[in-house]
């Protein structure tokens, strides 16, 4: 992550970051969250990930934590797709996170959206995924954004 300040932040992630803040203080006071961490925010030239985690503060709490999370998903997948654009929209039944091998989390649950926006030649996958440790423990949601401003996947050229 670079030490200095960001400039030129997305459109699209200033969005996240913004729904994010309204999300955390919609929460507070009714209870539902017990704690979060992040939003963290890395770049890379013209690739931006954000980053954000929920802890329901009661596992009655989770169902309506993660819908309002997907809700949010799905509104910022519409702004970035725009009436010129692709949504591809999939839930997920169940999964796992592994890292160089090793599986550490197990995916409950989940819903995955693809943008392309065509006219910006940008694309973005947006993820919420209700997590926990294959070694017990704590659960969470995550709610992840990749946002890459000019993607591959418009290029024409074949190059096999």
């Amino acid at each position: 992550m670079n030490t200095a300040p960001f400039q030129n932040i997305p459109e699209v992630v200033h969005t996240y970051l913004a729904q994010v803040k309204q999300f955390i203080q919609e929460t507070e006071q009714p209870g539902l969250v017990e704690r979060v961490t992040g939003p963290a925010l890395y770049n890379c030239e013209k690739n931006w990930s954000v980053l954000f985690n929920v802890y329901p503060s009661h596992k009655d709490k989770v169902d309506e934590v993660f819908e309002r999370l997907v809700q949010i998903a799905r509104r910022i997948a519409t702004r970035l797709a725009g009436e010129n654009g692709e949504i591809i929209s999939a839930k997920v039944g169940k999964g796992e996170i592994s890292d160089q091998g090793q599986t550490y989390f197990e995916i409950t649950r989940g819903h995955i959206f693809e943008c392309y926006q065509y006219g910006t030649e940008c694309f973005a996958y947006i993820r919420v995924f209700q997590e926990k440790k294959i070694s017990g423990g704590e659960s969470w949601i995550s709610f992840d954004m990749d946002f890459m401003e000019k993607s591959a996947w418009f290029n024409e050229k074949l190059t096999i």
